[in-house]
């Protein structure tokens, strides 16, 4: 009898070992760096201190670092993502290595803005777009809950200006970035949105509040395909909705939103990458940025300091002080272990970590090189490579 007990708690003990020793090693897999093993989430939470604040290493080599982790791990970005960052690092390095990605993100452009074609014609697609946009948090990427209800608000009374501009518009500028358009429906999109009144959408102060780090870009788009001109009418509108003086009153995510709207008109400036920024017009936000970056770099988040830095860079300032503090803030941040820039916040999500660490590869690694398209049609290994929905502009 004793023999049959010790054998049962013997089974026991083996089997609690068992489970024990999967747990440990479930946890120290979660640990490993991202740069050199494979885990479940990507390792962006708050590290020792001892594995951040490097020391002796140069910007120019971290960002190399940083680039070639990101490089190895595209495989785990989602599609969107990678031709986003491939589209980034041509632009700024000139490297044809990401030219595939990018005929990728061309494709997915045009087979999304062939279906989009639809709302063209339908309003009820319209609606039912946005209501989807709006229940599986498309849009919701990197907000809080207060913005989430705003924005999930302001589409009740703007739905057509959001989908035009939300949905239609990045891809139709995007196809056109590559220089190229669709073969059917192209002039009815054109005609459709260049009747399409914004400036109601574009200066209320609640679709400010809810979208303004995507209207930044917008207003750009809508002039740089020739649809409207709305760039004045919504950095005046803007400003009347985040003046410089009541910043002390903004909460924290208020705040963000206004510093990252701020360095997304000079980045659409840009072409997104594309040419430097000469616009006098802009000249306010880098005052703004470095009569108050002391302030930014306290209450934003990384990828947003590495976005104003970047700004500066963007306008020719590379010598201003405050482009040295944005990338003393993002060495900080950074672990040389993992090779990524970590979140301030602690934040997991490996979307955001992509973005984050994309902007500090072109911050810290900045090299004024500036290469615009790619345009597809032009380049003979990929000419006849082409989504078959799109044609020559």
């Amino acid at each position: 009898m004793i023999a049959l007990i010790d054998s049962h708690f013997l089974k026991v003990n083996i089997m609690l070992l068992f489970r024990l020793f999967i747990v440990v090693v479930f946890i120290y897999q979660s640990s490993l760096v991202m740069g050199g093993a494979v885990q479940n989430q990507p390792a962006t939470s708050k590290l020792a201190a001892d594995d951040l604040n490097p020391k002796n290493i140069a910007p120019e080599v971290v960002s190399e670092q940083i680039r070639e982790n990101l490089n190895n791990l595209s495989y785990r970005f989602s599609f969107r993502k990678d031709g986003e960052y491939a589209v980034k690092m041509y632009r700024t390095t000139g490297d044809k290595s990401y030219l595939n990605a990018i005929l990728h993100e061309l494709y997915i452009s045009a087979d999304r803005l062939s279906e989009l074609s639809r709302g063209v014609y339908c309003a009820t697609y319209r609606t039912q777009r946005i209501k989807r946009e709006i229940d599986d948090g498309s849009c919701f990427l990197g907000v809080n809950k207060v913005c989430r209800a705003l924005r999930s608000e302001t589409a009740r009374w703007f739905n057509d200006h959001i989908f035009y501009a939300n949905l239609l518009l990045p891809e139709l500028h995007r196809v056109s970035e590559f220089g190229m358009q669709l073969k059917n429906d192209n002039e009815k999109i054109i005609q459709k949105i260049s009747a399409f009144d914004f400036e109601p959408g574009f200066t209320n102060p609640d679709m400010i509040r809810a979208w303004a780090s995507r209207q930044a870009y917008q207003v750009y788009w809508l002039k740089d395909i020739d649809l409207g001109d709305y760039r004045e009418i919504f950095t005046n509108s803007f400003k009347k909705v985040f003046p410089d003086n009541k910043d002390v009153l903004l909460s924290d995510q208020q705040y963000m939103t206004k510093i990252t709207s701020m360095a997304h008109l000079v980045i659409a400036a840009s072409g997104n990458f594309q040419e430097p920024v000469s616009d006098q017009s802009l000249e306010w936000i880098t005052d703004y940025f470095e009569k108050n970056i002391d302030e930014i770099i306290t209450r934003v988040e990384s990828v947003i300091i590495a976005e104003v830095g970047i700004s500066f860079l963007l306008m020719g300032k590379q010598s201003v002080p405050a482009v040295e503090k944005t990338k003393k803030a993002i060495l900080s941040a950074y672990s040389p272990s993992q090779k990524m820039v970590q979140a301030l916040d602690g934040n997991i999500d490996f979307d955001m970590a992509q973005i984050r660490n994309t902007l500090s590869i072109i911050l810290l690694g900045w090299n004024n090189i500036y290469h615009s398209g790619p345009y597809f049609n032009k380049i003979k290994a990929f000419s006849e490579k082409l989504p078959s929905v799109v044609e020559p502009e």
